[in-house]
């Protein structure tokens, strides 16, 4: 993979370092906003103390590289993809994902494919070797065998993603160019610990929004977007091998949304851990970001909608708000369900006799990815369109 004998820590310091001294170096667009609400250990949050230093918001290459040290058991790590093009009525999602089974025996990589049309859906995931998996550690280069590859490259201000997948029955090639600056809510990342066990987790979000051109196959037909927009996020979570503290031990559920508007671009996280919460929260218009927290944003889920099929619910509705005193303009976003996209029973490959006591003792782990109906209201405003959110649960809070 290109970089990959490039020392990551040695390269962030030398790119710290530069911007310090010379400012705008390479070209790069140095954030102009304040974020509300530093990130401490174990996801608690100082919502009263700021970060204006524009060396810790600036997300860096290696923010979107590969975080994990090693495939160990326990880990998770994640570069996802989606794409609506409203006007064709096409909604993607694509995922390059290494995880940990529901019996926390291996760590293997899996490419993950969500599509709709006006006409047909199609859900794959199909999981590959530990040696099929190549990235690089200083930029986002990430290679599931001929599945699956992502690459960035960068000219002046803009980013541009390339990114194509090839499945039996779905085949994609996209590029992705940056109309918003990256976004790091959680700076470094959050280290975590429960008694002597440890991880640390992070999310970043290096393409809040994005002019997305390209075309996909699916079951032999051929589509291509005209007016899409697109996103992309990338999440780890990384357990001390010493002392592992498992995801699932600490985190009970989470919510994530996103809005892709003609001016304004909504994102947030809502997450859930068994004694409080973490929410992010990103508000831009035509390209500057307006706002910027944790623990700043309400959140509420509303009206648990029946999935039978899996034995569990999820949020039919989603609102998040801020008020005038947090941010410069009131704001309201409510996120009706109109299609899951896709849905995940996250017990898969458990035996049924060892499900059967997890769903009744435990929880109904299980997730959701939801093509939803936006309302925002802002500014005098009220503005409609079409979004995505998700709901993970791990266990009952």
């Amino acid at each position: 993979m290109s970089g990959a004998r490039c020392d990551p820590a040695f390269s962030e310091r030398v790119d710290v370092l530069m911007l310090r001294v010379f400012g705008n170096h390479k070209g790069v667009k140095m954030p102009h906003y304040i974020h509300q609400g530093v990130v401490r250990p174990n996801g608690y949050v100082a919502p009263s103390q700021s970060v204006t230093d524009p060396t810790v918001l600036r997300l860096r290459p290696a923010d979107d590289a590969l975080r994990l040290a090693s495939q160990e058991v326990g880990n998770f790590e994640w570069w996802y993809f989606d794409i609506i093009d409203a006007r064709k009525g096409y909604v993607v999602k694509l995922v390059a994902h290494l995880g940990t089974n529901p019996l926390r025996t291996k760590c293997y990589p899996t490419v993950a494919v969500a599509a709709m049309t006006p006409n047909c859906t199609t859900v794959l995931m199909q999981p590959f070797l530990p040696e099929d998996f190549q990235a690089s550690r200083v930029t986002c280069d990430v290679q599931i065998k001929d599945a699956f590859h992502t690459w960035v490259e960068c000219a002046g201000e803009t980013q541009t993603y390339h990114l194509t997948v090839s499945l039996p029955t779905f085949k994609v090639n996209l590029r992705f160019r940056s109309l918003l600056e990256g976004w790091r809510p959680l700076a470094e990342g959050v280290p975590m610990q429960k008694g002597h066990k440890k991880a640390v987790f992070s999310w970043v979000v290096p393409l809040p929004r994005a002019e997305v051109v390209g075309a996909f196959t699916m079951d032999g037909v051929d589509y291509a977007f005209e007016e899409a927009l697109g996103y992309h996020d990338h999440n780890y979570w990384q357990v001390d091998t010493r002392a592992k503290l498992f995801i699932d031990d600490v985190v009970s559920h989470w919510y994530w949304g996103r809005f892709l508007g003609r001016e304004y671009t909504i994102v947030f996280m809502d997450t859930c851990f068994r004694t409080h919460r973490l929410r992010s929260c990103l508000l831009a218009k035509d390209g500057a970001i307006l706002h910027s927290s944790n623990n700043v944003v309400h959140v509420w889920t509303e009206h648990a909608q029946a999935d039978e099929a899996m034995h569990t619910t999820y949020p039919a509705r989603i609102r998040i708000a801020l008020t005038e005193e947090q941010c410069a303009l009131d704001m309201t976003m409510t996120l009706q369900a109109k299609a899951v996209i896709d849905r995940r029973d996250l017990l898969e490959g458990v035996s049924p006799l060892m499900k059967w006591f997890i769903r009744r003792l435990i929880a109904t782990p299980a997730y959701h990815g939801v093509l939803a109906d936006a309302t925002v209201r802002i500014a005098g405003e009220e503005i409609h369109g079409e979004a995505l959110y998700e709901s993970m649960c791990f266990r009952s809070t």
